[in-house]
C-alpha cells in the first residue's frame, strides 16, 4: 500500500480521535476473523508480524494472506513488522512487501535510538514503507515497575525532537502500559498523553493494550492514541472458548477444525467489540 495512502488513513483517524486496531497473529484464521469484523464498518486494520513468528510463517506467506483478505473484504489492510531490532530483518520484511515496519531501540540510549531509527526510515521510505519507533520503554506487565516507574515514560519534549529528527510515521509511547498480562491493574497517565499529543504531530501508538480497563483505552484514544496493539487478550479469548468446547464435547468430537469452528463465534464477538470501541463505530 502506498505510503501516502497510509498517511492519509492515519491523518483521518487522528483528526477524528479514533484508533486503528492492530493484531499480532501468525494464523490465517485470526487474520480473517479480524478483517471480517473490520469490513462490517469499512475500517482499516493493521495485521502485525512479531519476529518470532518466522518459525510458523514466512514474510512472503504473511503478505500473501493479506492480499487474499484485501480482495475478499475490500478494506485497507496494513502489514506491519512489530518490535524488530534487526536492520537486516527489517530489510527482508520490506523486500517481502510489508507496508509498515517497527524499529524498537527503546531500551538503548536516546542517541542510539535516533540514529538506528533514521537509518531504517531512510531504507523504508525508499521502498514506500512507513516506520514506527518507540520512545520511553514499554516493558512487561508481569513486572510492576515496568509500568509504574515514571523514568521509563515518554518525555514530551524529547518525543517532539525524536519525531522531527527521525521522520517516523508512528510513535509508540510509554504512559503506564506494558506488554502481556499485568500483575496489577495499570493506570494510564492521560495528562501525560495529552502533553505528548500536543507536542508531537506524529500519530501515537499504545502497546500492551490487552487487559487495560476499557474506559482507560477509550480515554487514551480520545486524547491522541491512533493505533492500538492487541494480542494477549485475543489469544486469551480464543483459549477460553477452545477449553469450553473441548470440555463440552470431550467424547464426541476432536481435531483442530472442530476447535476453529467452535471458537469462531467468540472471536467474532471479540473483534467486533474491539473495532467498534477503537473506531467509535455504533455496534
Amino acid at each position: 500500500m502506498a505510503i501516502e495512502h497510509i498517511k492519509n488513513i492515519l491523518k483521518k483517524v487522528q483528526e477524528e480521535h479514533c484508533a486503528i486496531a492492530a493484531y499480532d497473529t501468525a494464523h490465517y484464521s485470526y487474520m480473517d476473523w479480524a478483517a471480517q469484523a473490520a469490513s462490517r464498518y469499512q475500517a482499516p486494520l493493521f495485521l502485525m508480524y512479531y519476529p518470532n513468528f518466522k518459525e510458523f510463517i514466512s514474510f512472503e506467506e504473511f503478505v500473501g494472506f493479506k492480499k487474499i483478505l484485501e480482495r475478499k473484504y475490500s478494506i485497507p489492510l496494513i502489514t506491519h513488522l512489530d518490535h524488530s531490532k534487526d536492520y537486516e530483518e527489517i530489510k527482508a520484511a520490506i523486500n517481502a512487501g510489508f507496508d509498515s515496519v517497527m524499529i524498537d531501540m527503546s531500551d538503548r540510549p536516546y542517541e542510539e535510538n535516533v540514529e538506528a531509527t533514521k537509518r531504517v526510515v531512510k531504507l523504508a521510505h525508499a521502498s514506500d514503507v512507513i516506520v514506527e519507533a518507540e520512545l520511553g520503554h514499554v516493558g512487561v506487565g508481569s513486572r510492576v515497575q515496568d509500568y509504574k516507574d515514571r523514568s521509563l515514560y515518554t518525555d514530551p519534549g524529547q518525543a517532539r525532537d525524536f519525531a522531527e529528527e527521525t521522520g517516523v510515521e508512528l510513535l509508540a509511547v510509554a504512559i503506564g502500559n506494558s506488554h502481556g498480562v499485568y500483575a496489577e491493574t495499570p493506570q494510564l497517565d492521560i495528562p501525560l498523553l495529552k502533553e505528548l499529543a500536543a507536542a508531537v504531530k506524529t500519530p501515537l501508538v499504545l502497546h500492551g493494550t490487552s487487559l487495560i480497563p476499557e474506559e482507560q483505552v477509550v480515554c487514551a484514544v480520545e486524547n491522541g492514541i491512533c493505533k492500538v496493539n492487541l494480542a494477549t487478550e485475543m489469544y486469551m479469548a480464543a483459549m477460553e472458548a477452545a477449553e469450553k468446547a473441548v470440555s463440552e464435547n470431550r467424547h464426541e468430537k476432536s481435531g483442530p477444525n472442530f476447535l476453529y469452528k467452535e471458537i469462531k463465534p467468540a472471536m467474532d464477538q471479540y473483534f467486533n467489540k474491539k473495532i467498534c470501541l477503537l473506531g467509535r463505530y455504533a455496534d
